[in-house]
């Protein structure tokens, strides 16, 4: 049994170290694990965490699974569980997703720049739906983001759901 060891404590996500593995998990399953502004700035802390230090040689990115009810069959419990909803309609505002400051942000863009310019690999393990909206605007960086996750593996979990598996592969090509 692996001994994964707390780096640091957060409200929204969780961030642990093993054998020069660092586990980023998504901890907010009531909502699917969900982003609110406060959620990204956590991502984005945790990997500026990993990049910059010395015993971290790869991350893998996932989210919490949602707790198993009492008499609930696995195929049940498997539709409530996701790696991450997208961002959390609760916090939801014009120009963004509003944070405790009050003020409209998207910073998951920030979270997507860094994932992909990290000099480490990140792996992104995914136990249930990972869904997004993709608007035209975004859809250039999504390509982007994408093809860096897929450009050398393509190894998919039982447990995976992807909203639109056919969109992804040929959004990377």
């Amino acid at each position: 049994m692996r001994q994964w060891t707390p780096v640091k404590e957060y409200r929204e996500i969780l961030l642990d170290e093993w054998q020069g593995i660092a586990r980023i998990t998504i901890n907010r399953p009531h909502v699917r694990n969900a982003f609110t502004p406060l959620t990204t700035w956590e991502l984005s802390d945790a990997m500026r965490y990993c990049r910059d230090s010395s015993t971290v040689r790869v991350v893998i990115l996932t989210g919490a699974d949602s707790p198993r009810k009492e008499g609930q069959s696995e195929e049940d419990w498997m539709r409530t569980n996701a790696f991450c909803a997208g961002g959390d309609m609760n916090v939801k505002g014009r120009g963004g997703y509003i944070g405790e400051d009050g003020v409209p942000h998207l910073s998951v863009l920030d979270v997507q720049k860094q994932i992909r310019s990290i000099p480490k690999p990140v792996i992104a393990m995914v136990n249930g739906f990972a869904v997004s909206r993709i608007s035209g605007k975004h859809l250039p960086l999504m390509r982007r983001t994408l093809g860096v996750i897929f450009q050398d593996f393509r190894l998919i979990s039982k447990k995976t759901v992807y909203d639109n598996l056919e969109f992804v592969m040929r959004a990377v090509g």
